[in-house]
């Protein structure tokens, strides 16, 4: 396992983990790769897509198109929404937040019941 190697050879195992995902060429002066020939389970951020997923202001209603978007409307950080949406804040910017699905034109099932009570 990557642990195990890492502890072997003294070196952190995010750095041997970067290099199997492509990022570095060596971590802890050595080159690595999966014994068995297989491949990272995920990719470089580089590869990534990034998904955006549609945000809703339940106190007015308005419809955002990423966290990103929704942040900046009202001057605070992604994260901040970020962390209402997975219910770890209640609030952000004085206002609730939650996915927003068009088709169902309902909130996402894993927000606050309080927020879900707000939003009827």
């Amino acid at each position: 396992s990557i642990k195990t190697a890492a502890e072997k050879y003294n070196i952190k195992p995010p750095n041997i983990s970067t290099v199997l995902a492509g990022k570095n060429v060596t971590a802890g002066g050595l080159r690595w790769e999966y014994a068995d020939g297989g491949t990272a389970q995920f990719r470089p951020a580089s590869m990534r897509r990034k998904v955006s997923k549609t945000i809703r202001c339940v106190e007015t209603g308005e419809i955002f198109q990423s966290i990103t978007e929704a942040a900046r409307s009202v001057g605070v950080s992604d994260s901040a929404i970020g962390h209402v949406v997975t219910g770890k804040r209640e609030k952000s910017g004085g206002f609730h937040w939650e996915y927003y699905h068009e088709n169902e034109g309902s909130i996402d099932s894993a927000n606050h019941s309080e927020q879900a009570a707000l939003s009827l």
